[in-house]
């Protein structure tokens, strides 16, 4: 049998919004086996609470320990929001947590000193702009990271204005390209937006799936 990567994720939301990276990693990981472990709620009581606790971090773990229970050689946390709870386990894991936006903040850093983050999830930009930091620490890089909300996008995703959701996300990308050396695209929701951004901004934007599954690829298959 191939190896077995456990992918964590923490709405069931965002299992139906996430095809692209599902299919991704279907594409990208042949012969590894996929199991999928779900906490429906865990994401919404991050949201509701405005921050990463201590209850939302024992249910994380148990996440963990489920993934370590079923024999996985690689755990995938598919929620930039629980980047504080990755932090609080995985040196305590048997099993090593990728997360998925560790390839795009390692990119980030790379590709300049100043680093617009933007987030339609406001729990989300605090540990993307660590995660960040932490890379350009790695490089020997002092980032200059800047933090940008696109509010009312999310709520327009979640009623099914995909349409509306799309125009403020990109209004936002096109006003932070302008600021910074490249932009960083901190949710997976937004990474179908990515290459047509891409290709009107002067500066590189990055999503995370693409990065994340190449990062998990060569963890997984050495290629």
């Amino acid at each position: 049998m191939g190896k077995k990567l456990a992918v964590l994720h923490t709405s069931l939301v965002f299992i139906e919004r996430e095809r692209f990276l599902l299919e991704l990693l279907r594409q990208e990981l042949p012969g590894v086996v996929l199991q999928h472990l779900v906490d429906s709620t865990l994401l919404a009581d991050v949201m509701a609470a405005g921050e990463v606790g201590k209850g939302e971090v024992r249910r994380f773990w148990a996440l963990v320990r489920a993934a370590e229970e079923a024999g996985a050689d690689l755990i995938f946390s598919t929620c930039s929001s629980l980047g504080p709870a990755v932090d609080a386990v995985e040196g305590l894991a048997r099993v090593p947590i990728v997360r998925i936006d560790e390839g795009m903040a390692a990119e980030a850093a790379l590709r300049g000193r100043s680093v617009g983050v933007l987030a339609t999830v406001p729990t989300t930009l605090g540990p993307t702009r660590s995660l960040i930091e932490r890379q350009g620490r790695k490089l020997g890089k002092e980032l200059e990271v800047r933090e940008r909300l696109c509010g009312g996008a999310f709520e327009a995703l979640m009623a099914g204005d995909v349409a509306g959701h799309d125009r403020m996300v990109a209004e936002a990308v096109r006003e932070l390209c302008r600021e910074v050396d490249v932009v960083v695209m901190a949710q997976a929701s937004m990474a179908r937006l990515g290459e047509a951004l891409a290709g009107e901004c002067a500066v590189p934007v990055l999503t995370s799936p693409r990065l994340a599954v190449a990062l998990l690829r060569r963890r997984l298959l050495g290629g």
